[in-house]
Order: C-alpha cells, then structure tokens, then sequence
C-alpha cells in the first residue's frame, strides 16, 4: 500500500511581503501616534508657560522687553489690579496684544481681561470712554486710569502732512497707570511764573503725569504766598530777580517746610535775591559759561559742551549713564556754609574745568546740589520754655490786673483825650504822605514777617546746568539720562514717590550711517568686504577648474 506523503504548501514571495508591510505599517502607525500625542501633550504644557518665557524680543528697539523699573514696582505690587482691553475682537494691534500679554505675567496682582464693546456696551458708558482703550482700575483706591491705543502707538506728521507710527509707549503707559491707580496721594508742582522763566517740554510734562504728579502756574505778584497744597515749587531758568515781597515768602516758605527745585542759567545782570536765597543752603552761584576739557563732546568740538560726572547716592541715575550739557552755569559751595545745612552734591565737572575767559583756570565746579536746612535741635525746648514763661506770665497778669483795675479808671478821661489828638495828628500825616513815598514803601517790601530760624526741615535743590532739560538736546541724543535725571530729583522729594517713568522706544526706521572719515571707517566698510568677495571668487574659480 502506497503511503503518499502530502507536501506542505510553502507561504509564497507575495505573501511574506504583505505580512511585513502590515508589519512595518503598525509599528510606523504606532511611532506616528506616540509622537503626536507627545508633541500634543508638549504644546499644552507649554501653553501653560507664562509669556515671558514664550515671547523673545528680537524688534530692533526692543519694544516687547520690560525695563528693571516695571518690574520691580510689579513685584512689590500689594494691591489688585484690573487692565481691561476694551476693543473689538480681532481689531486689536498685535504688538498691543502681546505686551500686554507679556506684561500681565508679570505679577499676579495683575488681571488681564478683554472685553468686546460691541458685544458689551455698557463698558463704554461705565468709564466714559471710546472703543480701542486700555482701562488700568485698583477697587482697593477706587481709582482708574485710561490709555487710548493712540498713546501706545504714537504717530506723528511729517513734512508733507502724512501719519507714520513714531514710538511705542506700551511699558510707560502701562507702568505709571499701575503707579497711579495704586497710590494714595497725588503731588501737586506749581511752576513758578513773572521772572522771564522757561517753560517746560511737552515730553518732560508727560513724564511728570506718568509719575501721578500735577503742574500749575504760580505768580506770587498775583498770589500772596505759595498755596497749601503745594508739594513742590519749581523755579525754571529765571532771567529776572525776585522782588523783595517775593524774595521773603518764598524764604518763609522753605523755613516752613517747603520744598524748592530752582534751575540757573547764565544771565545778563545778577540776580541778587535768588543768590541770597541760596547761600542761605550753601551755594555760590557762578554767573559764566562753565567749561571742562577733560569730559566735552568731541564732536562738538568745544569744551562747553560736555558729559558731567555723577555722584553716586540714591537720588541720581547709575554713574555709568551719560548727560550731556551744554552753554551752563556753574556753583560752588559757600565758603561760610550753615551750620543746619547739609549738601549733597549730584553732578559737578572734572578738576580741569575752567569759566568762560579764564581759560588757564582748572577747577571744579558744581552743577547740581541738593541741600537740607535742618530744624535745630534746641528749638522745641526753647519753645516749650517760652510756653512755660508764658504760664507764668499769664498767671502774674492776671494777679496784677485786680489791683490795676482801680487806676484803670482814674487813667481812662485822660487816655481818652491822647487817643483822640494822636488819631487827629495821623490824619495829618497821611494827607501830607506823597505818592513817591508809596511807590518807595512797595519796592521795599514788608519785611516784618521775615522768619529768622525755620520751624520745619527744608530742601533746596540748584542745577546751573539748566540746559540739562532743553528739548532740542534731548532730541538730538537719545541715548542721553538728561530728563532720567531730573524726574530722579523731583521724584527724591517724596518718601512715597518712585521714578517711573519711562520713555518710549522709537518706531523709527534705524539706517546705517558713516559719521565720519577715519581708517577704520575704511577697513570695515570697504577694504574687509571688498577682500572677502575677491577672496570668495578665487576660491569658486579654483574649485570650477578642479
């Protein structure tokens, strides 16, 4: 019997490979799957990242980046605060957006919303404004301020009457409605006016109100005496002096607690009250051009053009920073200074600076001072004396005045009659008084109620470097602390004041320029570019060749 071997089916080409791409297929499907689930779950746990840690700011003026300054008022931020884009959905500019992104990281006091006022128009009418608004509020202050997108986004007109964006103020806005919705007290300047003084930029006045500081005139010839709620007086640049009235309220005035910020310049006849007044704090005003060959601006070409050195201490701006001044005036201190009088000098020129037409003159001299005039120590015994003396008189008055009361009457007829011939005799000499007495008596002044010591401590801050402050200065030098500066001495006035304010970044194409002709002008701008082209082109050939 045939046994017959059945022969097993070997699994064809065909089939083997069907079997490894079904293969392949799942384990390429799985890796597929496992990868998109990762990078699914990457990009949700870093949408949970803050912006500051997503965003890079790589604008040529750095726009989206936030200063030191914003920063620390942010973290030391102890109250809630609300910044609510009111804006259509989609309308609003992407540079906004995001900075106000990076900004609200910031802080975690700091509530970001953004509200559609087509969708919710009561919002309009709840804080008065128009749509395309920032509204920073604090519940805490009940307070709020509002900051159009035409702020943040500043434009300005050319030449030829067409609108181009110009700066960009986002941090600045921002920063200074923070401060101001979170403080609780507003300083109020008054700018003294009637002396030839110089008004001040548009760009320093918003510096100001960013620091929730308000400015008003004052004229003491139509004012008697400096307002109550006058934080700080303001003296910019006079040309002309005090009068003698002027001259002792605002004497009366710092020995009361005032505080005064006085700005020099050079001037065509001295002005002898303001020099007095501040030799009272220590300082000798220098009336000439101040020059320093050590520290002037070489393009300048002049050495009344130069950077001034700054003092290290806590009103002034790092030492590292550049002002640069130009056609000033100069200071030294008293040489019989106060003895209640503290000085603190902030910014003064080299040793080998010199005064106009003394140029073989090398010295020092200063250009902005602050000094304090303190109460004197013994002042609240003598007045606790003076009180108790009082007592005692008082109580011996009030023993005599019983035994005076009988010679009271006996004296009364006859006092009666003098009375009436010394009213009579007044008459007489008022009537023969001319109007050139008059006018005499006005220019004087009444001296009569001069303080002799202050019964509160004082400030008095002089810069002779008016200049520092001038707009055609500072628009010519941006890089420049010139109004850093002087927003860092109003501000160090205030115990509960800080400087915030902060400028804005340029939105201003920047070009390349050639400032000047020199060798390395020509090395990097011609000869290194030209040799590497020529060198380039040696090296294809070669290699075309080959």
């Amino acid at each position: 019997m045939d046994i017959k071997k059945k022969k097993e089916k070997k699994p064809s080409g065909k089939n083997i490979s069907s079997v490894v791409q079904l293969k392949n297929g799942s384990f390429s499907l799985a890796v597929t799957a496992i990868v998109l689930a990762i990078i699914v779950v990457v990009n949700l746990i870093i949408g949970q990242l803050p912006s500051k840690l997503l965003n890079w700011d790589l604008s040529e003026t750095g726009i989206f980046s936030v200063s030191d300054t914003s920063k620390e008022l942010l973290k030391d931020l102890d109250k809630d605060v609300t910044v609510e884009v009111v804006a259509e959905t989609g309308n609003i500019d992407s540079r906004i957006e995001k900075f106000i992104s990076i900004y609200g990281d910031l802080s975690s006091k700091l509530k970001v919303s953004y509200i559609d006022p087509v969708l919710h128009p009561e919002i309009l009418t709840k804080y008065g404004i128009s749509a395309n608004s920032v509204v920073v509020s604090c519940e805490e202050t009940g307070k709020n301020q509002v900051i159009s997108f035409s702020d943040i986004i500043v434009s300005q007109q050319n030449y030829y009457g067409y609108s181009s964006e110009s700066e960009f103020d986002a941090e600045g806005q921002l920063t200074s409605a923070v401060a101001a919705v979170t403080s609780d007290n507003d300083k109020k300047i008054y700018m003294l006016r009637g002396h030839g003084e110089s008004a001040i930029s548009q760009e320093l006045g918003e510096l100001l109100t960013k620091n929730s500081m308000t400015t008003s005139d004052l004229n003491l010839l139509e004012t008697a005496s400096v307002p109550d709620d006058c934080d700080l007086l303001i003296i910019n640049n006079p040309t002309s002096d005090l009068g003698t009235d002027e001259y002792t309220e605002l004497h009366n005035y710092l020995y009361q607690g005032g505080n005064v910020l006085l700005l020099r310049g050079v001037t065509d006849k001295e002005l002898t009250n303001f020099n007095e007044l501040m030799e009272d704090y220590g300082m000798t005003m220098v009336n000439s051009y101040i020059g320093d060959r050590d520290r002037y601006y070489q393009r300048a070409q002049s050495a009344f053009y130069f950077f001034p050195m700054i003092t290290s201490n806590d009103t002034n701006v790092e030492t590292t920073s550049s002002i640069l001044v130009g056609a000033v005036a100069g200071m030294t201190a008293s040489e019989n200074t106060p003895e209640d009088v503290t000085l603190t000098t902030l910014l003064t020129t080299s040793n080998n600076a010199f005064r106009e037409g003394n140029s073989n003159e090398a010295t020092q001299f200063i250009l902005a001072a602050s000094a304090q005039k303190t109460v004197p120590a013994d002042t609240e015994s003598e007045s606790e004396l003076e009180s108790g003396s009082d007592t005692k008189e008082t109580e011996k008055t009030s023993v005599e005045s019983v035994s005076e009361e009988a010679s009271t009457e006996s004296v009364t007829e006859n006092a009666s009659e003098e009375v009436t011939s010394e009213a009579a005799s007044e008459a007489e000499s008022t009537e023969e008084s001319t109007l050139e007495d008059v006018l005499t008596d006005i220019s004087v002044g009444n001296t009569d109620g001069w303080l002799e010591t202050p019964s509160a401590d004082s400030k008095l801050t002089v810069i002779s470097a008016s200049t520092m402050i001038d707009s055609s200065l500072i628009g010519n030098f941006t890089g420049i602390e010139n109004l850093n500066e002087f927003i860092n001495i109003v501000s160090s006035y205030f115990d509960d004041v800080q400087n915030v304010s902060i400028p804005a970044k340029s939105l201003s194409v920047t070009y390349n320029t050639v400032t000047g002709s020199s060798i390395w002008n020509a090395l990097f701008i011609i000869i290194i570019p030209v040799f590497s082209i020529v060198a380039g082109l040696v090296v294809w050939i070669r290699r075309r060749k080959a």
